[in-house]
């Protein structure tokens, strides 16, 4: 019985063997489809409450606040412009759940946020606000923009202005007001006119529509916004911050006894002595001399004038000194060394001769360094500390003393970068340019 039914199939399946191989096939490709279609639907429904949202234009539920971050706007790709806005509903996708409206609170804060991004891009791209030239003023702009990017300065004025408020006296408060301006514009220009108004009640030169000297001006400024503070709230912030000591010391050359004074400064006068070429000539050709210095002379650094001017120096045969040790007039040595230095460094480069009808201008060439030591010139007494300053500013003239133009280079106080501020124009500056400039002023700060 087994074996004509075993019989029977064989048979079967021998003579329809084609046929029942394709409806096998046919089985196993409808199984395939279905459980491909399967894995995509569950893949599209995972959840029906998962919403597909593009984050760059995401916006938080209310309560939730975005951490603050500094950003650089990147340039969008050509044809588009999603990527350097904020939009404000949230992409779609089909199947997604609509998400709720932002609230108006949250639409301003993500609008100040917005702004507070825009602003320090802003001012990190620019080099800061320029200041407009007003009847010769670029001796007053050029002494402005170095004071304005010392930080320590910078940051004594706004703290005591929010300090006095009240009863801020009329220069501090007329640079308090100059210098908020200035940082709430790093893109345009203002005027420093009613500084140079107050300015002028110390100082009747500042009064006039003739150019001055920028280094005067300078130094009148911050003793006005000195003596203000001292008189009236007894504040010495600024003397501590910008005042030094140096100390001149007489050497009696028989009995050896020493004789000192000491002299405080504000700004630093270094001589700029011409080279041999130029201080051979005389008369009507040494203005054509300076002109020419650059090319037939040669520079000097400015270490070489500080080695000058801390030099032992024997006075002259006929400057004979009265030594009270020897009780007779004897010969005598000079020096100067540094008894305190103050943290924000002001160097004056005297191109210019004391006598006012002599408007000659040394144009010998002194180079610079962004790092100043100044440690062996220093008294021994305090070389423990560190006498390491860097530059932050430099005021250049052009032109002779009558009829010059002045500018600015100051490195920006949120980076490294240098800005050239000729009046209301803001440029950037390489290093190289700042350091081979034509110096007439260099402020320096010890970190």
């Amino acid at each position: 019985m087994a074996d004509a039914i075993r019989n029977a199939m064989t048979g079967i399946f021998d003579s329809n063997y084609p046929w029942i191989c394709s409806i096998l096939l046919l089985i196993i490709v409808i199984l395939l489809i279905l459980i491909i279609a399967r894995m995509c639907t569950t893949s599209n429904c995972i959840s029906p409450s998962v919403t597909r949202v593009d984050f760059r234009t995401y916006r938080l539920p209310s309560g939730i606040h975005e951490p603050k971050v500094h950003r650089t706007a990147a340039a969008p790709a050509s044809g588009s412009n999603a990527s350097s806005q904020f939009v404000s509903s949230v992409t779609q996708l089909p199947g997604s759940v609509n998400m709720p409206e932002t609230t108006p609170l949250l639409s301003e804060n993500v609008k100040r946020m917005i702004e507070s991004i825009q602003c320090y891009q802003e001012r990190q791209e620019s080099g800061g606000c320029g200041l407009v030239n007003f009847a010769n003023s670029c001796y007053i702009n050029s002494a402005l923009q170095c004071l304005c990017h010392i930080r320590s300065f910078t940051d004594i004025i706004l703290s005591i202005q929010e300090k006095y408020q009240r009863h801020l006296t009329p220069i501090s408060s007329a640079y308090a007001q100059l210098l908020t301006k200035m940082k709430s514009l790093p893109r345009s220009s203002t005027t420093a006119y009613e500084l140079k108004a107050c300015l002028s009640s110390v100082n009747q030169r500042f009064s006039t529509a003739d150019q001055q000297d920028s280094h005067e001006f300078l130094t009148t400024l911050i003793e006005a916004m000195h003596d203000e503070l001292m008189d009236n709230y007894q504040d010495g912030s600024i003397d501590d911050l910008m005042h030094g000591t140096i100390r001149s010391v007489v050497k009696c050359n028989e009995c050896l006894d020493e004789s000192y004074t000491d002299q405080s400064f504000l700004s630093l006068p270094i001589s700029v002595h011409q080279s041999e070429t130029t201080t051979s000539l005389s008369g009507m050709y040494q203005q054509f001399a300076g002109f020419l210095s650059a090319f037939i002379g040669r520079s000097i650094s400015l270490d070489d004038c500080f080695e000058r001017l801390f030099s032992v120096e024997q006075l002259n045969e006929g400057a004979h000194w009265f030594c009270s040790k020897c009780q007779k007039l004897t010969k005598v040595t000079k020096t100067f060394h540094l008894e305190h230095v103050p943290r924000v460094l002001i160097l004056q480069l005297k191109r210019f001769s004391n006598d006012l009808t002599d408007d000659t201008k040394v144009k010998t060439k002194v180079s610079f360094k962004h790092q100043l030591d100044l440690q062996k010139f220093m008294n021994r007494c305090e070389l423990a500390q560190s006498w390491l300053y860097t530059l932050v500013a430099v005021v250049v003239h052009e032109g002779t003393l009558t009829s010059g133009h002045y500018t600015a280079f100051a490195r920006h106080l949120d980076n490294e970068c240098w800005h050239h501020f000729n009046d209301e124009d803001v440029s950037p500056a390489s290093s190289k340019k700042v350091l081979t400039s034509d110096a007439y002023i260099l402020v320096y700060e010890r970190r």
